[in-house]
Order: C-alpha cells, then sequence, then structure tokens
C-alpha cells in the first residue's frame, strides 16, 4: 500500500474558466477539458456533473495511484486514458460530492491534509465493512 504523503502538493487548486473546472494537477485518466468559448457575453453554465467526476477521478488517483500486480486497493483499472486504481474508481462519486461540487461554482482549494484523511477514513470503514463481513462468530449467531 502506497502511503498517501508521498502526495507533494500542499493543497489542489480548482478554478472554473467557462463551464469547465481546472486544477494544479496532470489529468493523468481523463484529459483536461477543451475550452472552446462560442458566446463569451453570454452567461456560463455550470460545469456538467461528468467534468466533475472525471476531475474528482484524477485528484483521486494522484493520491492512490494504480500498482501493476497490486491486488488491494492500488489495483489498476482500465480508464478512459490510461489506468486508475480501484480505489480511485470506486471513491470518486463520493470525492465529488464531499470535495468538488462545492467549489464548482467559484474556484478554491482543498489541502492535501483534508484529503489524506478523507481516504484514511474510507480505508478504515472498508476495513471495518470486510472484518464484520467475515466475522466467524457473528456468522454462526445469525445462524
Amino acid at each position: 500500500m502506497i502511503a498517501v504523503e508521498d502526495t507533494v502538493l500542499p493543497e489542489i487548486r480548482l478554478w472554473r474558466v467557462a463551464h469547465a473546472m481546472h486544477a494544479n494537477i496532470g489529468r493523468s485518466v481523463v484529459r483536461q477539458p477543451i475550452l472552446i468559448e462560442h458566446r463569451p457575453g453570454e452567461g456560463s453554465r455550470q460545469p456538467s456533473r461528468r467534468d466533475l467526476l472525471d476531475l474528482a477521478l484524477n485528484i483521486l488517483n494522484l493520491f492512490v495511484p494504480p500498482k501493476r500486480a497490486a491486488l488491494d486497493e492500488q489495483l489498476p483499472l482500465k480508464c478512459f486514458r490510461g489506468y486508475c486504481s480501484t480505489f480511485a474508481a470506486r471513491h470518486h462519486e463520493q470525492f465529488m460530492r464531499d470535495f468538488v461540487d462545492e467549489l464548482a461554482g467559484a474556484g478554491g482549494s482543498i489541502s492535501s491534509t483534508r484529503i489524506r484523511a478523507w481516504i484514511e477514513m474510507r480505508r478504515v470503514a472498508g476495513v471495518v465493512l470486510i472484518a464484520d463481513a467475515t466475522d466467524p462468530e457473528a456468522m454462526l449467531e445469525s445462524a
């Protein structure tokens, strides 16, 4: 398991240009949105849900990257472009709701410390769920 502390950015900055969300990270899984502004005088619409999900997937993939031959949450899954970790694929929708959604309007930043804590909470919750599901005493009690 990779330590998420290896991520060197102190924060992930998000900003909006027209209807596209941008970030201070490279897009490892889903390409950077293309911005074509046909009517710059009109009010710009909010970024699409898909754009926000793509951004969330890329952020999580930075913190929990895929690792070849891994059998845990770093197991690589084929994505649109490249590979993402199983963890990123499983949790990117919730990450979008918890962090990216609130910044979709005006932009802002998410500290890497908050992201690491969020990831660790998901990891601990996953271990507890697996332990509960495989507890032989609990299975005997329910029989």
